[in-house]
């Protein structure tokens, strides 16, 4: 029987961004292509000082682990379901498509931009 598989998690997110849903977002989101990947437990570690990632962490029910300085969270993934993969496979179909009108609408203000100068 083989090992259940493992991984580590980290996130920073930009002082500008915090407090805006982003960093449970892209927990959400490490959450699901962990678990759509068969990998049964997450592994996050903040310093004690890092309370905004702690509660993060819980938000996710993350067993929080307290070591010399440090907090080590441990996440246990679900297993995969053909809902989770398609979760995650419409997920990154739509980030796709945003980043590419994204890059298309900032061309088109350039180019505005230009004509304009």
């Amino acid at each position: 029987m083989r090992a259940p598989a493992e991984a580590e998690a980290a996130l920073s997110i930009e002082r500008a961004w915090q407090s805006r849903g982003v960093g449970t977002a892209l927990l959400e989101r490490v959450l699901l292509a962990a678990r759509n990947r068969k990998i049964e437990h997450l592994h996050m570690l903040c310093l004690t000082e890092n309370r905004r990632m702690q509660r993060l962490a819980r938000k996710f029910d993350a067993q929080l682990n307290f070591q010399s300085g440090s907090v080590i969270g441990e996440l246990k993934a679900p297993c995969p379901t053909p809902i989770s993969v398609m979760r995650e496979l419409v997920a990154d179909g739509t980030d796709l498509a945003a980043a590419i009108l994204d890059v298309r609408g900032r061309r088109i203000d350039r180019i505005r931009e230009l004509r304009l100068e």
